[in-house]
């Protein structure tokens, strides 16, 4: 199982007191391995809530596509997320996105400068402030 295997990278980097980081690229794995890999999500969780209290830097590299539950669990808790340009990181993919429920909505919300340019604006106005 793909969760297991990263909460026990999580807690090596922890005990070991070295940094960790995770290159993610996925889509659908939780729909592929069901309810097992949503509990695995909150075991990450977890963990990685203890990598932080340990002081432990996390760094989260999001590839082409990113998106569902990886988006929901790990790949969006890093302390440092870096995403490789053009990538389509989200929670829903580009099927979900596609469907009339959601043509309001664009497109771009899933891309880094969109992201970027949001991180920046919110950036902005904190230190205005």
């Amino acid at each position: 199982m793909v969760g297991e295997t990263i909460a026990r990278a999580v807690d090596r980097a922890r005990l070991t007191r070295k940094p960790l980081i995770i290159v993610a690229a996925s889509g659908g794995a939780r729909m592929m391995e069901g309810v097992v890999s949503l509990m695995q999500l909150a075991k990450i969780s977890t963990a990685l809530a203890q990598l932080d209290d340990a002081k432990v830097p996390y760094v989260c590299v999001l590839t082409d596509p990113t998106t569902g539950g990886v988006t929901a669990s790990f790949a969006m808790l890093g302390d440092l997320n870096i995403a490789e340009p053009g990538a389509l990181i989200g929670f829903a993919g580009l099927e979900l996105s596609s469907r009339p429920s959601a043509k309001n909505s664009p497109m771009v919300f899933s891309a880094p400068s969109f992201s970027w340019k949001e991180a920046s604006s919110t950036l902005s106005s904190i230190a205005e402030n």
